[in-house]
């Protein structure tokens, strides 16, 4: 145990070390080299997303991809220093380690989808509200002006009518707006909206057949989710039953242990069971944002 609590500290010293020590070497080359790299690009766009959209707290919001990927180093190191005090097997602790080496980019991920869900649900009051602000005079940006909705989607609406007072031309804000939420059904919406106000059409009849669409659209995902829990819940429960027995039946016994950690089937198994964990753990993300 101690000698696992060293080597974390010996990481973190290390790291340290070399974040405050960066800026005093001269790596003007290696600098460029690495900004240029489509890793970092990616680790900018994430973030750039994450702060842009204020699903970040205030506090690292100066958040840069060196800062990320020194923290995604640690995560990683840590995660394979305790792995491997354990498993003692090199391939499958660095496997293990893999999520944990990306998990800042997944949590970042995680919170785009779950606003872009929060979006999802409540555009169908929020275009029911429109509709009834609407029904007296058909002038659709009137409505939206006149029309409370809640965050998420209130800071991008928030905008749109800014954009709108300080004389920014409709369609254009429009196409702010679109690009901003940067959601289908929400795009689906506003383009109705500009396909009508370009014509002159009756919005009321657009925000009709939207509703319909919309949530039609919702009750067949919610009957996706119904059916994919059923999937996941068996996904999770193999995954437990099968670290169970690996903890409880193979490695509390010396001779399983040996066999498993110093001959190359043992170590085989222990891979492929680390990669269907990921397998599994993907398999679960990919149901969980439907």
């Amino acid at each position: 145990m101690w000698v696992i609590i060293i080597n974390i500290v010996n990481l973190f010293i290390l790291s340290g070390i070399i974040y405050f020590f960066i800026p005093t070497i001269k790596m003007n080359k290696l600098k460029n080299k690495i900004t240029q790299t489509k890793t970092y690009n990616k680790l900018s766009e994430y973030i750039f997303l994450s702060i842009k959209r204020k699903l970040l707290p205030s506090k690292i919001n100066k958040l840069n991809p060196i800062v990320m990927f020194l923290v995604m180093l640690v995560l990683f190191g840590v995660s394979f220093i305790i792995f491997n005090s354990y498993i003692k097997v090199v391939t499958t602790s660095l496997i293990l380690s893999l999520p944990f080496f990306i998990s800042p980019i997944i949590l970042i991920k995680i919170l785009l989808n779950r606003e872009k869900s929060n979006i999802i649900k409540q555009l169908p009051m929020y275009v029911v509200n429109i509709k009834n602000h609407i029904s007296e005079d058909n002038n659709i940006i009137g409505a939206i002006q006149r029309t409370v909705v809640e965050e998420p989607l209130k800071k991008y609406i928030d905008v749109f009518k800014s954009n709108i007072s300080r004389g920014i031309n409709v369609i254009e804000a429009f196409g702010l707006l679109k690009e901003e939420v940067n959601v289908k059904l929400f795009t689906v919406f506003i383009n109705s909206c500009e396909v009508c106000y370009l014509n002159g059409g009756d919005f009321n009849e657009v925000l009709e057949h939207y509703i319909s669409m919309i949530t039609k659209e919702n009750i067949h995902k919610e009957s996706a989710k119904e059916k994919a829990y059923a999937d996941i819940l068996t996904l999770i429960i193999m995954a437990a039953l099968n670290v169970f027995v690996i903890i409880m039946f193979v490695f509390t016994n010396k001779e399983y242990a040996e066999i498993m950690r110093e001959t190359f089937l043992g170590k085989t198994i222990l891979n492929f069971n680390a990669v269907s964990y990921l397998l599994i753990a993907y398999l679960i993300s990919s149901y969980s944002s439907l």
